[in-house]
């Protein structure tokens, strides 16, 4: 994979490779708010009719997607990531190495 090259140059905003925590705390709250809502069902004696109509409640009643870690997508221009390998360049002493740092970070952005 290392000759391979994103497509497509969209990145999430923060630093987090995944959101694996951010779900399953999600899908807790949503199952134990299930298995409260079926127990107090049940507890009362509700008939079947009740029972059936217990459905479960959308996502967002349970969980906000821009409280997550990856809470966004950025677009990169070319521009914008030129502009970055340049100032990323101005790290390096000589010339040569400049032309260097700036043709790994491009190399780095588009690479992954």
């Amino acid at each position: 994979m290392s000759r391979s090259y994103r497509h497509t140059p969209i990145f999430p905003l923060t630093n987090s490779d995944s959101e694996r925590d951010d779900k399953q705390r999600w899908h807790r709250r949503w199952r134990r708010n299930q298995r409260t809502r079926l127990a107090d069902a049940v507890n009362h004696q509700a008939p079947a009719e009740k029972l059936e109509a217990i459905s479960p409640l959308p996502q967002q009643a349970y969980s906000n997607v821009w409280l997550m870690d990856k809470d966004g997508r950025n677009w990169w221009t070319a521009q914008s990531r030129a502009g970055f390998a340049m100032r990323h360049a101005l790290r390096g002493q000589s010339v040569e190495e400049q032309n260097a740092l700036r043709l790994r970070s491009l190399r780095r952005l588009m690479g992954k």
